[in-house]
């Protein structure tokens, strides 16, 4: 089926998915989503649940975790590295903390909240703590640390004997 079908007029081209999260964000102020996948390893894993919070694409910051609709229609939470131009229509410049390679450039219509906090088995890290903050420094700063992320995850599983 067209994905298409799914959109709406007056919608910014946003699909179902992102229709909904952003309907939850005007009336809660706030959004819960768990997490899939491994692309924000270490520090966002398979279960987490991620807290995003309602933000315009011109207030992100450099390092914060932004959750977008992607290319595909998916809802994609991935890291600011940088904008791709000025001015606050800029596409952004997101990236997996775990991918090797950087996102599509994210058109600002695109942008739907930022991660506030991440709830770990019942640890709860914010956004602005200090480790989250470091780390968010690091990655941005040196986006080839990537590498050897996957390199080591695919070390410890193959340790604990899960394959590749």
């Amino acid at each position: 089926m067209d994905r298409g079908a799914y959109r709406r007029s007056g919608s910014g081209g946003l699909g179902a998915e992102a229709l909904v999260v952003r309907r939850a964000l005007e009336l809660k102020g706030r959004v819960e989503i768990p997490s899939r996948g491994t692309s924000m390893l270490p520090l966002i894993r398979e279960g987490s649940v991620c807290t995003f919070v309602p933000v315009a694409a011109a207030d992100l910051r450099r390092g914060d975790i932004v959750l977008f609709e992607g290319e595909e229609g998916g809802l994609i939470a991935h890291r600011l590295i940088r904008r791709g131009g000025a001015g606050a229509q800029a596409p952004l410049l997101c990236k997996g903390d775990a991918n090797i390679g950087f996102d599509p450039p994210v058109p600002a219509a695109k942008v739907l909240a930022r991660l506030e906090t991440v709830n770990r088995d019942g640890r709860v890290s914010s956004r602005l703590s200090p480790g989250f903050r470091i780390w968010g420094r690091i990655m941005t700063a040196f986006p080839a640390l990537s590498r050897a992320f996957r390199l080591a995850s695919r070390y410890a599983r193959r340790l604990r004997g899960q394959g590749n």
